[in-house]
């Protein structure tokens, strides 16, 4: 028996044993399905530490959203169909407005939750073509990976007022 209370013969079979099962499951974080409570000869503690995971995630069970939250993240996701542009902020003063009491937080978590943000201006979307992200040509403008210049990709209309190129 080692210092742990398991002998060293039964980890060897058991780590032999499952060594393809291990290479199949190896995304990480997803170890502690390796464990088998039922399993007869090695105990769970045992297994834990044998997979390096900690035998509270293995009993972790995650719990969903209350009822209160589900229907505010409807209210929500209707607001959010309406005005996509509203952050958590006015969001927050809609459903006051509607008569529920939130804070912006919760507001700001459960948009979090539903995977939707603000649409708003990114910064620095104008910006022209940096030397770094592509080739320059003699003028010093940049160039698409094709080797035109950065604004043709986007022109329709010549200098010389004749329509599109």
């Amino acid at each position: 028996m080692d210092a742990r209370g398991g002998d060293d013969d039964d980890a060897k079979q058991y780590s032999a044993k499952f060594k393809a099962r291990v290479a199949l499951e190896s995304i990480r974080g997803e170890r502690w399905r390796l464990v088998e409570p039922e399993h007869g000869e090695i105990r769970v503690r045992r297994q834990c530490d044998l997979w390096g995971v900690n035998r509270s995630g293995l009993y972790y069970r995650p719990v969903g959203e209350s009822a209160e939250n589900l229907m505010l993240m409807r209210w929500i996701d209707e607001q959010y169909t309406r005005r996509p542009f509203d952050g958590s902020r006015r969001m927050t003063m809609w459903l006051r407005e509607q008569g529920y009491t939130v804070n912006r937080e919760r507001v700001a978590r459960l948009m979090e939750v539903m995977g939707i943000e603000a649409v708003y201006p990114q910064p620095k979307r104008s910006q022209p073509v940096r030397a770094e992200r592509g080739a320059v040509g003699e003028d010093g403008v940049g160039l698409l990976p094709g080797g035109s210049p950065a604004g043709a990709a986007w022109t329709t209309f010549s200098s010389s007022g004749c329509g599109a190129r």
